[in-house]
Parts: structure tokens; C-alpha cells; sequence
């Protein structure tokens, strides 16, 4: 049985905690000192159709989290703000970058390509091939130079493209500026429960005017470290998910004449987990099989994820339009090692015919990503009668997934003759070339229309080689050409300056591509396509001291993209089967007194297969995997001048996500994961050049299980589960 160490840390912190949170529950402030009037809502200035806009002017169901809210609340990996953003599902393997997004029940399970994209600034970070597992392994960008983060619901095929079927993820970073000198520098101590060592961070950024007004650079660099807290019954190994967060950024900005700017930027980050935070549960029961916070395993289960990011970004700025251009460059690769003892463990004997009794069988991966994007666009000026924006883009993505099943004896040594027992080698490269482009008329003050279009065609290649004792040698190739039109058509309408009604019909889509010549499978995989229908009210009350956002919506989801397997075992893509998802999202935000803001999020997501669908288990009117039909989140901030200058804040918020299955619910492996809910509370002290914050993540300590790979019914699953109660001490200084 595991002895919880931290406990002491953990204890006092949450007494201490508790005492300055007492006199009123609230968290820090969006912004101290925003450019809102005092008491009511600041103005939000959001890029979600390309072009910078107030948030509440936008016919989109969007939420927006600040860099000042991340934060206030320590968040270092995106399930620390997951349900914050109403319908926001981000579903954990154990680590960060191993991260699986959701948005409206827009999910078959694992695998396959994203079916939300992710972008940072204007450009797309993650795989449109369905060939290298784009779907788990979500870009979770540590946050510390991030501006913001938007999160666009529904299909965004229009102006994103290809993969963005749910929704968008979108990281805007701080850019530099032409006329500000500013060096931060902060640091942060954490405990964490059952962890045998403390967490410590660093950081540190500067902004750094060489030519006033004309020429500057921003640089940052951070060093989180976040010790381990899971022990392993079967090694006697200690806290073996320990990780490591480091990297940093520098960005140059250039304004060589009125008009026109030149922004250069490159980003490494470097994300190192000796092993996943999973804990082994029973089968039936979900229950600890070897107490708190302990797996079991033969084999180490690392994962690792870095990324080399580089993007230039040119801007005109003409009479009659603005042309812009983004070109990017994204090195990114994951090396992780599952476990897989238990089911191909008992053939060692058989492969060796009983020479020798016992061993493990880890299964190392390695995905790489090498990704070319070019984007060029025309839009015209804003607050016009009519409206436009036309645009190219191309991408070129060469992507590689190495999956290699070892055959090692209990000491680890390597096994002769059955290392490697299979190794699967696979190769694509994905090309896309795609014209875009939408138009908004305005019929009067209040009301417009938009409509936009978005012509593709992509070009594939796949080849698979297999080799190893357990397998069939084989070797094969194949190519695609697919072209794809997506579309979308919105009206609002403004009752008044503070009150917008919308409605929005978009189409999104996952690309398709080749599957490899083998004997009863199909020669392609068909792009799968939905329509999204969507009505929405964009409201402020009191003097914009309550606004209300919310949008209903129905998505008809056709020609699914599904695993299959072949009658020898060899698993491919298909088309199959129909979906829908139905839902409503709400969120709120409420200044109740002076300092006082309230705030809420609620989703109710319906989302169901109409069709049957045999190859994954499932059956017309089974839920779709990993979304809950309800999720949302509140949070309360107070913030009060204490003397001169500084000012302190403190505050609470609660997410909640209800139970949902890991895969669709009749297949016999899949696992019904139940409802969480976690507190977090936060306190602030700062005078605008020092801050100190005490923050309280997972205050009940509350054992959430985020995912599993596992079949439902085995005798143990090993189920990745919420970081643990962590209480700790934020530092920053700013010059």
C-alpha cells in the first residue's frame, strides 16, 4: 500500500489557504487594471475569423482565456483549465502533449487524424494526415508567453481548413512591442500530494525596443519541473512520472515603414515524462488494485515530446486592403513506450519454445511530424459596407509513426530471435493546395450577412513496412487525390450595441487518404464531412455588468472515418456509419459589486451514432466516446486596493464534467469513466511590478480518471488520472 507523502506540506497549505480565502470566495481577475470602465466587463479583441474583432461581435459560439487567468491559477498543461470553456474536453494519456481534444461530442475515440485543430498565431501545429496518431497527440503548449487562448466551437473548415470539424485551439502569444523596455522574471514552489520531492519552476522574459518605434525583440525562457507521484507496486519503482517542462521563445518585430510590419518568431519546447500519471484500477470496479496513486508494470513508460516551431509573418497595410503572409516551419516528435506484457508476455515461452519462461514485451513509438504551411490573404478594412477577405494556403507535411514491439527477458535484456518481436514502419506525406475566402454585407446598422467558401485538394502518399517473428513480413505502398469544398453562411442581427442575435450554418472535414493494397480493404478512406447548424445570442445587461453568451446547435455527421481489422489482424481506416450531436452552451459573466466577478459556463452535449456501425462495437443510438453530456464550470473573483499601490485578489472556480465512455458504448472494451468535480482556489498580492500568489489546485484532492486504453472487464487498467491536491508560492518581478 502507497503511504501518501506531501501530506504535511499539503495540510498547512490548505489551512493557510483557507484563512485568506475566508473573508469571500472569489479568484484573480481576468486583468487588473483592464481598460473597461471600473465595474463592468472588459472588452475582448479576438482574431477567430482573421481579423481582429470584439469577441461579442462575433457570429461564433467562442470563449477566450486570458494569460492572466492562466496564471493566476499555475496552469502548466491544458487539463488545468479544461471546462472552463464550455464543452472544452481535453482528455489526458498521462502526460502533456499525449492529449486528446473535443468539442461538441465530435469523437470516434483514439487514433486516426484531429478532429479539432490547434494553431498557434496563424498557423496550424498539428497533423492533417490520418497516418502518424494526430488525434492523441494534441500540441499542450506550456503557457507562460501565451496572450490568450481562443477556443471556437463547431467547424471553422472555412478559414482554418482541413481537421477542424469540431472546433479550433487557438494559442495567440504576446508580440512584441515597438516602444516598451520590460524584463519579468518569477519563479514557483509547489507540493504536490504523494509526491516525494517539490515542484520548482523558473522563468523569465524580456522586451527589448532596438530601434524605437521601429525594431524589437521578445524573448522568454522557462524551466518547470513537476516531481512524480506515482509509485509502481510491480518494480517497487518511486514517483516514476516525474516531468520536466523547459523551452523558450524569441520573437522580432520590424515596422520598416507606416503601414507595414515584419514579424519573425521561433519556439522550442521540450516536454520530458519518465513515465504516465496512471494509477492501476480494477476491471469492474474502478477501484485501486494496489493502493492510491500505484500502478503496476514491468516496463518503464516514458513519454517525451519536443517541438521546433519557426513563423514569419509580413503585413501591409493598403488603402483598399490589407495583404498579409505566414509562413511557418514545425519540427515535432513524440517518443513514448507502452507496456503490452500482459497481452503479448505469454508467447515468449511459446516463441521460444519454453527456453525462456518469462520476459516483457514494452512497445516503443516514435511519431515525427515535419510540417511546411504557406498562407496568403487579402482583407479588406472593417466597420465597411461590404466586407472581404480571399486567401491561398498550402501545406507539406512529411510525417513518420515507428512502432516497434520488443521481446526482452525480465532483466530487460534482449531476447535472441525475438528482438524485435514486429516492428511496423510507416511513411506518409500529405500535400494540400486550397483557395478561401468570405464576404459580409451589411443591409443596414444592425444587420449583415457572410458568406464564405473553401476549395481544397490534397495529395497523399502511405507505405507500411512490417517485419518480426510475430508478424508476416510485408511491404507496400499507395497514393490518394482528394478535393473538398467546405462552406459557411451566417446573419446577425444587433438589437442594440450590447445585444446580438446569430445564425450560422458551417460544413468541416477530416481529410482522407490512402489505405494500404491489402485483400478486402478499401484503396481509399474517404474525407468524413459534417454540417453544423447553429443559433446563438450575444448579450450584455446593467450597464455591461452581465453579459450572457449562449448557442444551440445541431451536427449532422456523415461517412465517419472508423478502424477496422482485416480477418488476418491487419487494422486500417474505413468510412462508415452516420452521427449526430446536439447540445447548447452558456456562459456568463457577472461583476456583482465593486471587484466582484462571478462567472459560469454550462454545456449539455447529445451525441449519438444513427447508423450501426459493426467495426467499432457500435450500435445506432450509442453515445459518441469520450464527451459528457454535461459539463461547465463557475469561478469568483474579488480584487480590493489594500494600500498605495498594491492591490490584492483572491478567488475560487469549479469545473465539472460528467461520466463518459471511452469508447462508443456497446463495444465490449469500452469504459465508462465517472463524473469529476475539482475546486481550486487562488490569492494574489501585487503593486503592478511585484506579485505573489498562492494558488490550490484540486483542493478535495479528488482522484479523476481522465482516459484509458484498456479494455473494460481485464483483471487491471491502468486509467490516467488529474494531477493530485497541489498547493504552492508564485513569484514575479517585473522592470
Amino acid at each position: 500500500m502507497k503511504q501518501r507523502r506531501g501530506r504535511h506540506a499539503g495540510g498547512i497549505g490548505s489551512v493557510l489557504l483557507c484563512a485568506i480565502v475566508a473573508p469571500g470566495i472569489a479568484s484573480a481577475a481576468e486583468k487588473a487594471g483592464g481598460g473597461a470602465p471600473q465595474g463592468t466587463i472588459e472588452e475582448l479583441v479576438v482574431t477567430a475569423q482573421k481579423r481582429a474583432e470584439n469577441v461579442q461581435d462575433v457570429p461564433a459560439s467562442i470563449s477566450v482565456l486570458g494569460g492572466a487567468r492562466i496564471a493566476a491559477i499555475h496552469a502548466i498543461q491544458l487539463t488545468d483549465y479544461a471546462t472552463l470553456a464550455p464543452g472544452f474536453q481535453v482528455d489526458s494519456g498521462g502526460a502533456p502533449g499525449r492529449t486528446q481534444l473535443t468539442l461538441r461530442g465530435v469523437s470516434t475515440g483514439s487514433g486516426g487524424s484531429a478532429a479539432v485543430g490547434v494553431y498557434v498565431d496563424d498557423a496550424p501545429v498539428g497533423s492533417s494526415s490520418p497516418f502518424v496518431q494526430g488525434n492523441s497527440f494534441a500540441l499542450d503548449l506550456m503557457p507562460y508567453d501565451v496572450d490568450r487562448v481562443e477556443i471556437l466551437r463547431g467547424p471553422q473548415g472555412t478559414l482554418y481548413g482541413a481537421s477542424t470539424m469540431g472546433g479550433l485551439l487557438k494559442y495567440v502569444l504576446k508580440s512584441p512591442s515597438l516602444d516598451q523596455f520590460q524584463v519579468q522574471i518569477g519563479g514557483d514552489v509547489a507540493g504536490i500530494e504523494g509526491a516525494g520531492r517539490i515542484e520548482a519552476g523558473a522563468r523569465l522574459a524580456a522586451n527589448i525596443p532596438l530601434v524605437e518605434g521601429k525594431l524589437s525583440v521578445r524573448f522568454s525562457l522557462y524551466d518547470e519541473s513537476t516531481p512524480g507521484y506515482i509509485d509502481n507496486a510491480l518494480t517497487g519503482r518511486k514517483d516514476e512520472n516525474g516531468l520536466d517542462q523547459k523551452g523558450g521563445r524569441v520573437s522580432l518585430l520590424w515596422a520598416p515603414a507606416d503601414g507595414t510590419t515584419v514579424k519573425l518568431s521561433a519556439m522550442l519546447q521540450d516536454q520530458n515524462s519518465k513515465g504516465v500519471a496512471a494509477e492501476a484500477v480494477d476491471g469492474q470496479t474502478l477501484k485501486p488494485l494496489f493502493g492510491d496513486l500505484t500502478n503496476s508494470h514491468i516496463a518503464a513508460q516514458p513519454f517525451r515530446q519536443t517541438l521546433d516551431f519557426y513563423d514569419a509573418t509580413i503585413s501591409h497595410q493598403m488603402d483598399w486592403a490589407t495583404l498579409s503572409s505566414t509562413t511557418s516551419y514545425l519540427g515535432k516528435n513524440s517518443k513514448f513506450v507502452d507496456d503490452l506484457t500482459q497481452i503479448f508476455g505469454p508467447l515468449i515461452p511459446v516463441f521460444t519454445a519454453g527456453a525462456v519462461a518469462a520476459g516483457q514485451t514494452p512497445v516503443s513509438t516514435r511519431l515525427s511530424i515535419e510540417k511546411v504551411t504557406q498562407e496568403i490573404r487579402l482583407t479588406s478594412p472593417s466597420h465597411r459596407t461590404f466586407e472581404w477577405l480571399a486567401g491561398l494556403f498550402y501545406t507539406d507535411e512529411v510525417g513518420r509513426d515507428l512502432e516497434t514491439l520488443h521481446g526482452l527477458d525480465l532483466q530487460g535484456a534482449a531476447i535472441p530471435g525475438l528482438e524485435p518481436f514486429a516492428v511496423f514502419n510507416e511513411y506518409s506525406r500529405y500535400r494540400e493546395f486550397a483557395v478561401f475566402g468570405d464576404a459580409t454585407y451589411r443591409l443596414n446598422d444592425a444587420w449583415d450577412v457572410t458568406g464564405g467558401l473553401r476549395w481544397a485538394r490534397n495529395w497523399q502518399t502511405n507505405r507500411q513496412d512490417s517485419f518480426g517473428p510475430l508478424v508476416t513480413p510485408s511491404s507496400g505502398g499507395a497514393r490518394s487525390s482528394q478535393q473538398v469544398v467546405t462552406y459557411m453562411a451566417s446573419t446577425r442581427y444587433h438589437f442594440s450595441k450590447d445585444a446580438m442575435a446569430y445564425l450560422r450554418i458551417a460544413s468541416g472535414y477530416r481529410p482522407g487518404g490512402p489505405n494500404l493494397p491489402f485483400p478486402g480493404v478499401p484503396p481509399t478512406i474517404g474525407a468524413d464531412r459534417l454540417v453544423n447548424y447553429e443559433a446563438g445570442l450575444k448579450s450584455e445587461f446593467l450597464d455591461r455588468k452581465l453579459l450572457v453568451d449562449a448557442a444551440v446547435f445541431y451536427i449532422d455527421w456523415k461517412d465517419i472515418q472508423i478502424n477496422a481489422v482485416t480477418a488476418g489482424g491487419f487494422n486500417y481506416i474505413t468510412n462508415g456509419g452516420k452521427a449526430k450531436s446536439q447540445g447548447f452552451e452558456l456562459q456568463s459573466t457577472l461583476v456583482a459589486a465593486p471587484g466582484l466577478t462571478l462567472g459560469g459556463t454550462l454545456a449539455f452535449t447529445d451525441a449519438k451514432l444513427t447508423d450501426n456501425a459493426p467495426s467499432i462495437g457500435g450500435r445506432s443510438g450509442d453515445r459518441l466516446p469520450l464527451t459528457p453530456e454535461w459539463s461547465g464550470s463557475l469561478t469568483a473573483d474579488y480584487r480590493h486596493a489594500i494600500r498605495g499601490d498594491w492591490t490584492g485578489a483572491i478567488g475560487a472556480d469549479y469545473r465539472y464534467a460528467g461520466a463518459r465512455t471511452s469508447l462508443v458504448a456497446s463495444n465490449p472494451d469500452s469504459v465508462r469513466l465517472p463524473s469529476y468535480g475539482v475546486f481550486g482556489l487562488t490569492a494574489e498580492l501585487t503593486n503592478g511590478r511585484y506579485t505573489a500568489r498562492l494558488f490550490l489546485k484540486n483542493l478535495t484532492d479528488e482522484r479523476a480518471l481522465l482516459s484509458t486504453n484498456s479494455a473494460r472487464g481485464a483483471a487491471a487498467l491502468a486509467v490516467s488520472i488529474l494531477q493530485p491536491r497541489t498547493f504552492g508560492l508564485s513569484l514575479d518581478a517585473a522592470f
